[in-house]
C-alpha cells in the first residue's frame, strides 16, 4: 500500500490517493481542486477505481464532480451524510460565503463494511459526532495498517462539533472508541500532521481518557 497525501483547497484538506499492488488508486476525501488531484493521479501512472468520503461537508467533497468526469467511478458515503453532499446549508459551504457545493454519490456503505481493493481491504467504522455519518476507514493489506479518521481525530484534539449534526457527547465516544482499537495504527487525518494511535492515547486528552474507563 502506498499513499499519497495531496492537500487541496483553502482549508487545506488532506486528500489521500491509496495505491494498491495493481497501479491502481482509490481516492479519499478529494475536498477541492480536482486538476490537482488528476495530475497526481497521471503523474503516477495510476487507474482511479474508487472514491472514499469520510463525511459530507465541503471541504472533503468539493472535488468530487470534476473528478468523475473524467473517470466514472463509485463515490462511496455514509447514508446519514447523504443529503449533506446535495445540501448546501447543511454541508457548511453555504455558511463560509463561498459558492454553494454540492457533489454526486452512487454508494452507501456503514459500520462494519468492507471494501475490498485489490490486496487492501477498507474497513468502515461509524464514528458520528463532527457530523451523524462521519466514518473512519481502517486500511490494511497484511503488511501495514493505517486509518484514516476524517475530522473525527486529529493529532492532539477531535473535530469541531458546531456544524449541522454535531454533537460532543457522540464525538467523545468515537474518540474513546478510536482510542480503544487494538494497534498502534498510523492515523491519517483530514486536516493537519499524520500521528500514531499510541501517541494520542498518551497525549490528545479526549482518547487518553480511555484509560481512565
Amino acid at each position: 500500500m502506498k499513499i499519497f497525501t495531496i492537500p487541496v483547497g483553502l482549508i487545506r484538506t488532506n486528500c489521500y490517493l491509496v495505491q494498491n499492488g495493481k497501479k491502481e488508486a482509490a481516492l479519499i476525501d478529494p475536498g477541492a481542486q480536482p486538476d490537482k488531484i488528476l495530475r497526481y493521479l497521471k503523474a503516477e501512472g495510476l487507474s482511479l477505481k474508487m472514491i472514499l468520503l469520510t463525511h459530507g461537508h465541503f471541504d472533503h467533497i468539493g472535488g468530487v464532480d470534476g473528478i468523475i468526469k473524467e473517470y466514472d467511478v463509485p463515490v462511496y458515503i455514509h447514508p446519514q451524510d447523504e443529503e449533506m453532499t446535495k445540501t448546501p446549508s447543511q454541508n457548511a459551504s453555504a455558511e463560509f460565503g463561498g459558492p454553494g457545493i454540492t457533489c454526486c454519490t452512487s454508494r452507501i456503505y456503514g459500520e462494519g463494511d468492507e471494501i475490498l481493493f485489490d490486496d487492501i481491504i477498507f474497513r468502515v467504522l461509524h464514528t458520528p459526532g463532527h457530523t451523524q455519518g462521519s466514518v473512519c476507514l481502517l486500511a490494511e493489506d497484511g503488511e501495514e495498517s493505517v486509518l484514516f479518521t476524517g475530522d473525527t481525530v486529529f493529532a492532539g484534539s477531535v473535530g469541531r462539533t458546531d456544524l449541522y449534526g454535531g454533537s460532543f457527547p457522540q464525538i467523545a465516544a468515537s474518540a474513546r472508541r478510536i482510542a480503544a482499537l487494538p494497534k498502534n495504527y498510523r492515523l491519517l487525518p483530514g486536516h493537519g500532521e499524520a500521528t500514531t494511535l499510541d501517541y494520542e492515547r498518551e497525549q490528545n486528552p479526549y482518547l487518553a481518557s480511555e484509560r481512565d474507563i
